[in-house]
């Protein structure tokens, strides 16, 4: 479908042009569309998280998805009013306090776990190459990965800010 798309940086003779259809297209300079890994975000395949920030949060065409009630991980598609772009829509409040903390598990399709300082985890599985990440509030967490081929030394982190690299190497 035409119009509401957001394309890093189209090749030339695409028929994308910025602005036009309410496309956003970078060219010279790529637009950073702030996704995050491809991973199992929930639901039946693997999405791309929207970041905080996302140019495709609120982007969508609410009227086009009236039809469709849930993103692709069943969540409600259409959040503040607006659609995202994509299959997945963003559910966090807009804060400028949430932090990204990030890394890899050098083993494949292992499972992170990430528990804040109040008890609550989240869990996310790693793809082929062990990425992994979490938006989470500014606070103290603690991190673990877990695999069928090895064991790994859980982490405490610190985070006030963007945490990038925070990644697990097996323990023999």
């Amino acid at each position: 479908m035409r119009g509401n798309n957001l394309i890093g940086t189209a090749a030339p003779n695409s028929g994308f042009a910025d602005r036009v259809n309410n496309d956003q297209v970078g060219g010279a300079a790529p637009i950073n569309l702030l996704l995050g890994l491809l991973k199992d975000n929930g639901g039946q395949t693997d999405t791309h998280e929207l970041l905080l920030g996302s140019p495709a949060v609120d982007a969508g065409q609410t009227f086009i998805v009236s039809y469709q009630v849930t993103d692709q991980r069943g969540l409600p598609r259409v959040f503040r009013g607006i659609a995202d772009i994509g299959s997945f829509e963003y559910q966090l409040a807009p804060t400028v306090a949430n932090v990204v903390i990030s890394g890899k598990v050098f083993a494949p399709k292992a499972t992170v776990t990430i528990t804040d300082s109040n008890g609550i985890s989240r869990s996310v599985k790693t793809g082929v190459f062990g990425q992994y990440s979490f938006e989470v509030e500014p606070g103290f967490y603690s991190i673990t990965a877990q695999s069928k081929q090895f064991t790994f030394a859980p982490l405490a982190v610190s985070a006030s800010k963007n945490l990038a690299n925070i990644d697990f190497e097996p323990t023999f």
